[in-house]
């Protein structure tokens, strides 16, 4: 609800958002771009060339082209960046982009599993699948779509809603939650990160 968590494998830091809205969305596109969205922005982020830190470049914000609303999700089609929201580009005024459309969230259909909102599905190389829930965790199903194990507050997760996962170049599993982040190596155990280990 500031901005951006990020570690630098030294420390925790935040990248604020404009206003200090929620950060809801990332996404890392094909040439490896990480675009930021959330509450009433949409940017991408770069490194500033004085020092390398992280920053915020908006191309969407209340201030410039009008209201955005929430990014819901964040994907590429065609070669082109997707910003999806509630009410799309109803309220944006003199805005055009050869690097992203928006588009109303209306267009795209909510996937479910067992009732609960798949807020984010990845398929491993292996086959496997990891659904990101609203209410169950995370959830781990077979090449054939059987659910091999989920993960939830009942056996050590840090809360039940996974908002996002995303697997890294190592086959590591980062996780977001309503509550906190954790990590999961598919072979081994999994790591929550909360104010023990000085996460706020």
């Amino acid at each position: 609800f500031e901005g951006l968590l990020y570690y630098d494998q030294t420390e925790w830091n935040v990248l604020h958002s404009p206003g200090v809205n929620r950060m809801t969305r990332l996404y890392k596109d094909q040439s490896g771009v990480i675009w930021a969205g959330g509450n009433n922005f949409f940017g991408r982020l770069s490194a500033n060339r004085a020092n390398g830190s992280l920053e915020l470049d908006l191309f969407l914000y209340e201030n410039n082209h009008g209201f955005l609303g929430e990014v819901t999700d964040i994907f590429e089609e065609d070669g082109k960046v997707i910003v999806v929201t509630p009410v799309g580009n109803e309220y944006l005024k003199d805005y055009d982009s050869d690097l992203f459309e928006v588009r109303k969230k209306d267009d795209y259909k909510v996937e479910y599993y067992r009732n609960a909102t798949v807020n984010k599905k990845i398929t491993l190389d292996d086959g496997t699948c990891l659904l990101a829930t609203t209410g169950l965790g995370l959830v781990v199903l077979d090449r054939n779509g059987e659910e091999k194990y989920c993960l939830s507050r009942h056996n050590g997760l840090c809360d039940n809603n996974v908002n996002s996962i995303y697997v890294n170049d190592m086959g590591i599993i980062w996780g977001a939650t309503d509550n906190g982040l954790f990590l999961l190596d598919m072979h081994n155990a999994y790591t929550q990160f909360s104010d023990t280990e000085g996460l706020e």
